[in-house]
C-alpha cells in the first residue's frame, strides 16, 4: 500500500476456478453446477452468486487433481503442479513410498 509498489488484488483460490466458466460460457446465469478439481479439491458445488456457494458433495480422501499431479510426477511431466511438487518416482528397482487409501500418506 502507498509507495508505488505493485497492486496486490485478494482473490479467492477455488471461488476463481468456480467464476472461470463464466468468462467462457456468454450469458452463463446463477444458479449453476460446479464440478471444481482442482491440486487439493474434488467438489460439487452450486453456485448461487459471487460468494454464494453450496457444497453438494466431495472426495473423502485424495482428489482427482492431485491424482493428476502425483501421476504427472510418476511419468516424470511438468505440468500442472505435478512438477514442482515432488521429486518424482523412485529409481527402478528403489524402495517405494507407502501408499494410503485415505490420502493421509504420500
Amino acid at each position: 500500500i502507498g509507495g508505488g509498489g505493485p497492486a496486490f488484488v485478494s482473490v479467492h483460490h477455488l471461488e476463481a476456478h468456480v467464476l472461470t466458466a463464466r468468462l467462457f460460457e456468454e450469458g452463463l446465469d446463477f444458479p449453476f453446477l460446479v464440478l471444481l478439481v482442482s491440486g487439493g479439491h474434488c467438489q460439487i458445488l452450486l453456485a448461487r452468486g459471487v460468494g454464494d456457494y453450496q457444497m453438494i458433495g466431495g472426495t473423502l480422501d485424495d482428489s482427482l487433481g492431485e491424482a493428476y499431479d502425483k501421476a504427472a510426477r510418476m511419468l516424470g511431466l511438468e505440468i500442472g503442479g505435478g512438477g514442482a511438487r515432488g521429486p518424482g518416482p523412485p529409481p527402478p528397482g528403489g524402495p517405494r513410498p507407502p501408499q494410503s487409501a485415505t490420502g493421509l500418506l504420500p
